[in-house]
């Protein structure tokens, strides 16, 4: 099966090109940027829709494992900055990769606090997951597009938000086309904003994959995080996205009842008095109307994102990545299945439904499914547009641990009519 990928990584690399030791450049899901009425032939894999409305390859797109898109003459322009709300980066450290079962979760009502523990579910025949990543400075997200053509049995095409925005369906459509293409798309975390030798660059056409390549990624990668702890990237997105960039975020949630890193869990620590994080942003829960703050900031910042026209650029929301592990405070260890699956549904509701973000594809991508059960903390296809993964492994198992994760989850997409991809991979 063919897989392209979208994938963003996260802010963690920080972006230098090729000193970091897992990949800082990522795959991602190469998709004709046709979602974009005007799109500027600036970066690679664009795809133009013409005044008859087909599709037209402006630029050939790589095949296979080609990070290259053709080289052309930089574009030099500066776009004009938007202000952005408050947030700042956050640092990274990595945990030990340890497989983990999480249990299944019965039926939810969303609106109690309290719920029943989820059944455990039976571990996974998959094989020895990958050894332990040390040393990810910084990790995170992105997102892995379409495989193999999900034109198949039980593909229920459409986004998941009923009243999503005209450019969103196309965005969603183009992933949706490129699923059965023999072509990968390229993407990079903070390409233009976090470099080698540049931080928050006033050319916002810095980028250490054109100084290495001579073209642009396709897909450009931020963290949210840094936005709410004070970085102003805005004007930096609005430049990719004027080029008909994909536009990724992940998301390194502080803890929300400490605020305290996304590493700390709290369920085990004394003083939590046994609280956990996860079950505390639901409704009546003492973090609720703490998420709740952080989601309107979230939103405010996604309206922001205009093109010229006025319509809002779409993106992709890899939410709560790698919960099927235990290294985060929305992990396996930290939370219930149940009570992921609740926080999910009311986090996308909130998004969608009461603050009005129409311009997101939510993107599920837990940690190295072949290896690690992920299919119980499964929001539901209402709540998901994209189903990814995150896998690292050392060089002697990557290639195998990688076409063992391919395959399934282009089988649990396929079946759940949603768009396979690839979110973080590297070597350890």
């Amino acid at each position: 099966m063919k897989m392209s990928m979208v994938e963003s990584k996260s802010m963690a690399f920080a972006a230098v090109a090729a000193t970091l030791a897992f990949t800082s450049l990522v795959a991602f899901s190469a998709i004709g940027n046709d979602f974009i009425q005007q799109r500027p032939p600036n970066l690679s894999s664009t795809v133009e829709l013409n005044a008859d409305g087909k599709k037209h390859n402006t630029h050939g797109r790589t095949r296979g494992r080609s990070a290259h898109g053709r080289s052309r003459k930089r574009d030099s322009g500066e776009s004009s900055p938007t202000a952005a709300p408050t947030i700042g980066s956050n640092s990274r450290k990595h945990h030990e990769d340890v497989e983990s079962s999480p249990s299944a979760a019965p039926t939810k009502d969303s609106k109690s606090k309290k719920h029943q523990r989820g059944v455990e579910s039976s571990p996974t025949v998959a094989p020895t997951t990958a050894p332990g990543r040390k040393g990810d400075h910084h990790k995170n997200s992105p997102t892995v597009l379409p495989t193999t053509g999900v034109e198949g049995a039980g593909f229920r095409a459409g986004v998941s938000d009923g009243n999503a925005s005209t450019l969103t369906v196309k965005l969603w459509d183009a992933l949706h086309d490129l699923s059965d293409a023999d072509k990968m798309g390229f993407g990079h975390q903070y390409d233009n904003y976090y470099g080698q030798f540049f931080h928050k660059p006033t050319a916002l056409n810095q980028s250490d994959v054109y100084n290495s390549t001579g073209d642009y990624p396709l897909i450009f990668g931020y963290d949210l995080q840094a936005m709410l702890n004070g970085e102003d990237y805005l004007s930096h997105i609005m430049w990719a996205a004027n080029q008909g960039a994909i536009i990724e975020f992940s998301w390194l949630a502080n803890n929300p009842l400490s605020n305290g890193d996304d590493h700390e869990c709290m369920v085990d620590d004394e003083q939590s008095l046994g609280l956990n994080p996860l079950d505390e942003i639901l409704p009546g829960g003492a973090a609720h109307e703490t998420w709740l703050g952080w989601l309107r900031d979230l939103a405010s910042f996604f309206h922001k994102m205009k093109l010229g026209d006025g319509q809002e650029y779409p993106f992709l929301l890899r939410l709560f990545h790698e919960n099927n592990e235990d290294w985060y405070w929305w992990g396996s260890t930290c939370s219930r299945n149940h009570d992921f699956k609740l926080a999910w549904e009311m986090t996308w509701k909130y998004l969608v439904e009461e603050m009005d973000v129409h311009n997101a594809l939510f993107v599920f991508s837990p940690s190295k499914p072949s290896s690690a059960h992920f299919e119980g903390r499964y929001p539901g296809d209402q709540y998901v547009d994209i189903v990814a993964f995150d896998r690292y492994a050392v060089v002697d198992t990557y290639v195998d641990y990688m076409k063992q994760d391919c395959s399934k989850v282009v089988d649990f997409a396929i079946s759940h009519g949603k768009i396979p991809a690839i979110g973080v991979n590297g070597y350890l």
